[in-house]
């Protein structure tokens, strides 16, 4: 499976900006979202989901971590090689039914 069905980028990206705006104290590897949004963009997570949403920001380990929560997916990310690719990354509980490579 590559991608997630059903989702457009922006409609992808709004959903997580409203999560992080409605759930600053979420815990994402440890840390509440406020501390990553804090650490990556310098603003509060109100600011920043208003400007994810707005614009095309690239969303990070962070918003990739939301997403396989929200979604219920097990989310794996590859980097390419000469001659093959290698997961550099997962997001998400390995069990899920949703594998989005």
């Amino acid at each position: 499976n590559h991608g997630l069905k059903g989702s457009g980028a922006s409609a992808l990206r709004a959903e997580i900006a409203d999560y992080i705006a409605a759930h600053p104290s979420e815990e994402v590897a440890g840390n509440p979202v406020s501390d990553w949004v804090l650490w990556d963009s310098g603003e509060d997570p109100a600011s920043y989901a208003r400007s994810m949403r707005a614009g095309s920001r690239w969303g990070g380990a962070m918003e990739i971590a939301l997403c396989a929560k929200l979604r219920h997916a097990f989310i794996e990310i590859f980097e390419r090689r000469p001659d093959h690719f290698v997961r550099i990354a997962s997001f998400g509980d390995s069990r899920a039914a949703n594998r989005i490579r």
